[in-house]
């Protein structure tokens, strides 16, 4: 997997801040644009704030499973009922899960105190309205450097928990859809609605589908490899999803839950228990059901002791692959848990292609919150300065005047004086917010445009690449200071004809893509001949 160069996103980044600042201050100066100070403002402090990864959904869908496999430890309350009902921040530490109220005050709880906002109990519903919501602490490593937000279920019915949810998505820089299949006829507008709710610009490159609680299908459940359905599962729904997420996947947060959290002793308890037992009596006690399992004291103990976070169709699965598979060892079980549970996917979808773009992401989110204030500035700007240079321009008529007397002569110096600060202010901040702002735009749509190629081509299997094209396309979109050697450069001319050809008999979606390719090429080249 590539990322976009972090150099040159965040010195890009670090300009646009500083241009953002500067236009801060210059409205300053103008009673007139006073308010797009603290527009400018409130756009420059929500791209400052910690990258936040929302994830969202319809009720029951699983959400806090999946965060609570995330964190690898049962944090966020689960049930069969809608549960969350506040917004639920987990960042990277430790300490006791803290309640933030909407009025400034902070209450540290214990774990057991969660239940007072859970469900949808009047007196939990009047407590959620005096919440703003609950702070998590863990080290899991995806926490490092960002947040996960579990939100409550949308489209619930309880204005508590749909207006909780719509708030905290003008934040969110990423969000994770989680669904089941075949999903629903409203999944589209459902996840559309969410990434038209974020002022983070959420779309396909920073949103992904999570196809969850696959193991609730028993027929999938019992058989020996179920991933090829999974994926054919996974790209039905993204078809459905008509292009809304870059990716689908099939995940079970349970299974993964169940590997980073269940002892290891409890692991090799089953191990053990499979390894002498017929298969045919362990498959007939497990089609049964959950009621006929217990019923042999050695079976319920298995189950008994990891039932605060494991449920019985997972429970299934698990002992379904370890008689498929003839599991024997602790560890290669786990791994081979872990790698079906499929959270290690999307931990590395989070970590490479949200947090490690996060640059770009955030980039195009401040110049988005910003157009309307700059473009409105700028017809005020220039509307201003027209006034300014016409009344300077009216001035110096009339002192051309011969009928004028010397106080009306001294009258009309004083007023060019004044106006010639005037006039310099206003061209100034014409400067700022006409020519530097439409340069800032051109240079974060080519970043949007290498975020596009990275995601259209150099990510896509499809494009076939062989690991040397593919390797110097890398280097000329993303370190394009990089020097060549003899090979490359040969190879690099090559490329450069190739994709001229490609802008010029491509499918009109991907015009843009190669012609930015090419571009990039020529650019790599031009600064490899000075």
């Amino acid at each position: 997997m590539i990322q976009a160069s972090p150099e040159a996103a965040n010195t890009l980044e670090n300009e646009f801040c500083t241009f953002v600042q500067d236009a801060i201050e210059a409205s300053r100066s103008f009673s007139s644009l006073r308010s797009k100070e603290d527009k400018l403002s409130a756009a420059l402090a929500a791209f400052r704030k910690t990258f936040n990864v929302a994830i969202v959904g319809r009720l029951k869908q699983g959400k806090s499973t999946i965060m609570n496999a995330l964190v690898g430890e049962p944090i966020a309350p689960t049930g069969v009922t809608p549960t969350t009902a506040t917004i639920n921040f987990f960042q990277y530490g430790t300490g006791s899960p803290v309640v933030k109220y909407l009025d400034g005050r902070e209450e540290s709880i214990s774990p057991g105190d969660l239940s007072r906002w859970v469900g949808e109990a009047p007196e939990v519903l009047d407590r959620i309205k005096t919440t703003q919501c609950i702070q998590f602490y863990s080290q899991a490593e995806p926490l490092k450097g960002m947040s996960l937000v579990d939100t409550p279920g949308t489209e619930s019915g309880i204005g508590e928990h749909d207006e909780i949810a719509r708030g905290f998505l003008t934040d969110a820089a990423a969000i994770v859809y989680v669904t089941q299949y075949p999903g629903r006829d409203e999944d589209f507008q459902t996840l559309r609605k969410h990434q038209g709710e974020s002022s983070m610009a959420s779309r396909a490159l920073n949103s992904v589908c999570v196809l969850h609680k696959w193991e609730e299908d028993s027929g999938l459940v019992a058989q020996p490899e179920p991933r090829v359905v999974l994926e054919e599962r996974a790209t039905s729904l993204k078809d459905s999803l008509k292009g809304a997420v870059q990716v689908v996947l099939p995940v079970s947060g349970a299974l993964a839950l169940c590997v980073r959290y269940a002892p290891e002793e409890w692991w090799a308890d089953v191990i053990d228990f499979c390894r002498v037992t017929c298969f045919e009596l362990f498959s007939v006690a497990l089609d049964r059901g959950e009621e006929r399992w217990i019923t042999d004291e050695t079976r319920a103990d298995l189950l008994k002791r990891v039932a605060s976070f494991l449920n019985w169709n997972t429970f299934k699965l698990i002992i379904h692959q370890i008689l498929h598979h003839s599991l024997t060892d602790t560890r290669a079980a786990k791994s081979h848990f872990l790698q079906l549970s499929g959270i290690d996917r999307l931990e590395t979808l989070i970590k490479e292609k949200f947090f490690g773009r996060q640059s770009q992401i955030k980039l195009d989110q401040l110049c988005k919150l910003t157009a309307p204030v700059f473009n409105s500035a700028m017809l005020q700007f220039n509307k201003d300065l027209e006034h300014a240079q016409l009344g300077r321009q009216c001035i110096e008529t009339l002192r051309t005047r011969a009928d004028l007397s010397q106080s009306e002569k001294n009258w009309l110096d004083k007023e060019s004086r004044l106006l010639v600060p005037e006039v310099s202010a206003y061209e100034k901040a014409v400067h700022i917010f006409d020519v530097r702002w439409n340069e800032f735009q051109d240079r974060i749509e080519d970043s949007k445009l290498d975020l596009r190629t990275l995601e259209e081509y150099l990510d896509d299997p499809a494009s076939k690449l062989s690991p040397e094209d593919r390797r110097i396309l890398e280097d000329v979109v993303f370190h394009p200071r990089k020097k060549f050697t003899d090979t490359t450069s040969k190879t690099h001319r090559r490329l450069v004809g190739e994709f001229r050809e490609l802008a010029n008999s491509a499918p009109r979606k991907m015009v843009d893509t190669y012609e930015h390719i090419y571009d990039r090429l020529n650019e790599a080249l031009s600064q490899n001949q000075t």
